[in-house]
């Protein structure tokens, strides 16, 4: 399977990595530099994106080679069927709050 791996499939991977990295950063940095209202819309954006990336880093089909190990890793990826979408909505609701007036 890393064989078939290419240079630009590891560069994109990176530049991904980086981004889901920057952008809770970027929003804490706001979140510390400002006040009020912002500040807590911040705050939860920062919230959202990092759900985001545990929903995203955490999908089933990325990881269902992982639920032929045991039966407890079995029922483990099997949960995240529902846990995985679960989050990325929730990360998506509160990105949708705090940006509404």
């Amino acid at each position: 399977m890393l064989k078939d791996i290419g240079l630009l499939q590891i560069l994109f991977l990176i530049l991904i990595a980086l981004g889901y990295v920057m952008f809770p950063l970027i929003y804490l940095y706001v979140a510390k530099k400002s006040t009020g209202k912002a500040r807590l819309d911040a705050f939860k954006v920062n919230r959202a994106a990092i759900l985001l990336f545990f929903g995203y880093l955490f999908r089933p089909e990325n990881l269902i080679e992982y639920g032929k190990l045991s039966s407890l890793m079995e029922t483990l990826v099997n949960a995240l069927f529902i846990v995985s979408p679960i989050t990325i909505v929730i990360a998506a609701l509160l990105i949708y709050d705090s940006f509404r007036n």
